[in-house]
């Protein structure tokens, strides 16, 4: 994108003359706007006249959402872990179950209430590929161990 802005500026300025008049703006208005937007900042107009990017984010972000990522599969692998640890044998597999099921279903109400998605189609969701995997990865386990 921004090779192309470097290489052809009036190639970029027409696409994004393209873009407002399908947006409902007569082509001298158009015009106006993309040459407006493209001296204030030409990349992030393009940005989010292709690809609805509204801000280019900074370099640290994919690495503090792969720090935050870690942290919470930490936090969840320590509740089947601490009751493999705590628990009698004869109850832990049930009680991982229940525990994995309970925090599946908090997570999916949480991820639910932040993206504004349904609540039940995310449980459901994250219930079968939670327990698909969990029961992959047990089957697994009992064949191989």
């Amino acid at each position: 994108m921004a090779l192309e802005l470097a290489t052809d500026p009036a190639g970029e300025r027409a696409e994004l003359v393209e873009y407002w008049e399908g947006r409902g703006l007569t082509l001298v208005l158009a015009g106006e706007v993309a040459d407006q937007l493209m001296e204030r900042d030409a990349l992030g107009a393009q940005l989010d006249a292709e690809f609805g990017l509204e801000e280019v984010t900074s370099r640290t972000a994919p690495l503090l959402a792969g720090l935050q990522t870690t942290i919470a599969f930490t936090i969840g692998a320590l509740v089947p872990l601490l009751i493999t640890w705590f628990v009698p044998l004869a109850i832990e597999t049930t009680l991982i179950v229940v525990a994995v099921v309970v925090s599946l279903c908090l997570t999916s109400l949480v991820a639910a209430g932040v993206g504004r998605l349904s609540a039940l189609h995310m449980m459901i969701r994250s219930l079968t590929v939670g327990l698909g995997t969990m029961g992959a990865s047990y089957l697994a386990g009992a064949v191989f161990f």
